[in-house]
């Protein structure tokens, strides 16, 4: 209410009601009660605002689970179809996809590429990313007797991960480590899914 009007609308109220009496220095207290009220909400609703994206932030960017692919001796690349879909054995799905095949990496250099990739894909996103996940690829490591698995839709800018069977915090990526992605995969003759349309 403008402060005008608030101040005209309890001054004009009728006199001879007790319970309408409203002196000017009431008014004045009640108005300005009134205004600070309206100031504190509106600055805790941005703070929170403001909490709310930098702890997302931090979360799907700074907590990118790197470490167990560093250091991984092997691990099983997948190519995925990124389409929803139920007809098919979800005991032999990743994490709800449908396998359109695999192959296992063990060569050191092979494994450094795939993983400075994916490194610098997540170095790259400035917090972009796509209403959508329809993941082509996925990758699953043991490490110190646990199976961490990752599935990537760099599409969508988007990955989740998972430890033993559990899903954690997800994080953003890129599209710029698809294209090595795609080429260990063609160079063990496993089929890749169509590109996504632009």
């Amino acid at each position: 209410m403008p402060q005008k009007n608030f101040r005209c609308a309890l001054r004009t109220l009728p006199s001879d009601e007790p319970s309408f009496r409203v002196s000017a220095h009431e008014c004045d207290s009640l108005e300005s009660r009134w205004f600070t009220t309206r100031l504190v909400d509106k600055l805790m609703m941005r703070i929170t605002a403001l909490i709310f994206v930098a702890a997302f932030a931090g979360c799907s960017r700074s907590s990118a689970p790197l470490e167990p692919l560093r250091d991984a001796t092997s691990l099983e690349l997948y190519s995925l179809d990124p389409t929803e879909r139920t007809d098919f054995d979800k005991t032999t799905g990743f994490h709800g996809w449908k396998v359109l095949g695999k192959t296992t990496v063990k060569d050191a250099k092979t494994l450094s590429n795939l993983t400075d990739a994916l490194a610098a894909g997540i170095a790259e996103n400035d917090g972009m990313v796509s209403a959508c996940f329809d993941p082509r690829h996925g990758i699953r490591v043991s490490v110190d007797g646990q199976q961490v698995d990752y599935v990537i839709c760099f599409h969508c800018y988007s990955a989740r991960w998972y430890t033993d069977g559990d899903q954690n915090v997800g994080f953003l990526t890129t599209g710029s480590p698809q294209p090595v992605f795609d080429r260990v995969l063609r160079d063990a003759s496993v089929e890749i899914a169509a590109a996504a349309p632009d």
